[in-house]
């Protein structure tokens, strides 16, 4: 009984959508949604508790909310005169866009493609394996991304449509390409939300889901054709003996919930009294080369608990999306945890609907919607804030040294021919 009236409230949920307007926090909402379901599910089968279930229904209603609440405070104030946005300099932007697309798919390409590889389930989480401290690794997994929210805002600022902009289309083809040769059966998925969300922030365009539906069809067709060919591949989804549609809402649905139950009930061994904190330790430790023997992340520790190992070991366990709800239940309790998922819907709400002002300003919201929506579906915000921290500062840095350079390169000798003009022939 409960799970049909759930299932009710969450179909009428999910038809509202169809008038509301695309974006970070809709995605972010979506996924809540169907983690919901997943967990209610569970809780049928006994696997899991109820409660898991409405206390994540909790936090949905509160990040709503805090969007909605934001939202109206937003569009009661007016809208802001708009402001010529000041374009980045072109070598910094061509500089971030080659080192992060050329990194990223060395990495691909030093460690093996994942999705060529007859061990695909675990080659796609091999993120290290392209040496230079890791550095590719992480512009496989975030600079590419970033450098692609760089481009496109520097096309706003220049006016120009983004596919007629040199340093946008080279950014593309990196995103696209490390996305289809990842070996993430949900990347396909991802990229188009994920571009569409971005497109929306830095262009302040409004599209709602039913004209993304009507207009952009074709790509959720591309999605699905991924998420098929990719999951033939995977050895586990091949003998499961469900049918495509049945594997895909299950990885919609219980399979991203089983991991949240195991955290929100405290099913899995904690690498300290507060796991968030404990991790910013252990990521800060583990980059800088003072990793301790034996420590672990809270989601390895979830994950340990999820197939019976011990985390502290050197027993392989698969990267696990605990969402950030379930991170911060684990950590502060339930009523810290609804709190802060409702200041993150005020965020999203801001990045969204909020004034741009600086070409900067709206490449860090860029970032940090994009970061946020990530963070909320996986967990992991020690793991998040680190890496994010450390690939903006490589990359300011990269587009900072490509902007001196250019500007201190040597000019023509001083005979005065670099300032030569013709002269005018008077008649």
């Amino acid at each position: 009984m409960e799970l049909a009236l759930i299932a009710l409230m969450l179909v009428l949920a999910l038809g509202s959508f169809w008038r509301a307007t695309f974006g970070f926090a809709l995605v972010a909402a979506v996924q809540m949604v169907f983690r919901v379901i997943g967990l209610m599910m569970l809780g049928e089968s006994g696997r899991a508790s109820y409660a898991s279930a409405w206390l994540f229904m909790v936090s949905l209603v509160a990040f709503v909310i805090g969007y909605f609440a934001a939202e109206f405070v937003i569009r009661a104030r007016g809208a802001s005169p708009p402001v010529r946005l000041k374009a980045f300099p072109s070598a910094a932007v061509w500089a971030v866009v080659l080192v992060a697309g050329v990194l990223g798919i060395y990495h691909l390409i030093a460690g093996g493609i994942p999705i060529f590889s007859s061990s695909i389930e675990t080659e796609r989480f091999d993120f290290s394996s392209s040496g230079l401290f890791g550095i590719p690794g992480r512009m496989y997994l975030f600079g590419v991304p970033i450098a692609w929210i760089l481009a496109s805002v520097n096309a706003q600022a220049l006016q120009m449509r983004w596919r007629d902009y040199g340093p946008w289309r080279w950014a593309t083809a990196a995103f696209v390409i490390t996305t289809f040769l990842s070996g993430f059966k949900g990347d396909a998925f991802s990229l188009v939300l994920t571009l569409v969300a971005l497109y929306i922030v830095i262009s302040g365009s409004r599209i709602t889901v039913g004209t993304m539906v009507r207009k952009f069809w074709w790509t959720g067709v591309v999605a699905v054709g991924y998420f098929v060919v990719v999951a033939s591949l995977y050895p586990t989804y091949s003998s499961s003996g469900y049918s495509v549609a049945e594997q895909l809402f299950r990885r919609l649905t219980t399979v991203p919930a089983v991991p949240v139950y195991y955290a929100m009930e405290g099913l899995a061994t904690e690498p300290g009294a507060v796991p968030i904190i404990a991790d910013f330790g252990y990521f800060l430790a583990k980059y800088s080369g003072n990793e301790i023997a034996g420590s672990f992340s809270f989601e390895r520790a979830v994950s340990a608990a999820m197939i019976g190992v011990d985390p502290s070991s050197q027993a392989w366990t698969t990267p696990v999306t605990v969402s950030g709800y379930a991170e911060l239940f684990a950590s502060f309790g339930g009523i810290v945890a609804v709190v802060a998922i409702f200041f993150t819907g005020i965020l999203l709400s801001w990045i969204e609907s909020g004034p741009h002002r600086t070409s900067i300003g709206l490449v860090l919201r860029a970032v940090t919607g994009m970061a946020l929506v990530s963070w909320l579906a996986r967990g992991g915000l020690a793991y998040h804030v680190v890496n994010y921290f450390a690939v903006i500062a490589f990359l300011a840095a990269i587009g900072f040294a490509a902007t001196l350079f250019t500007t201190i390169r040597p000019s023509l000798p001083s005979s005065g021919m670099s300032r030569y003009r013709p002269m005018r022939s008077r008649r």
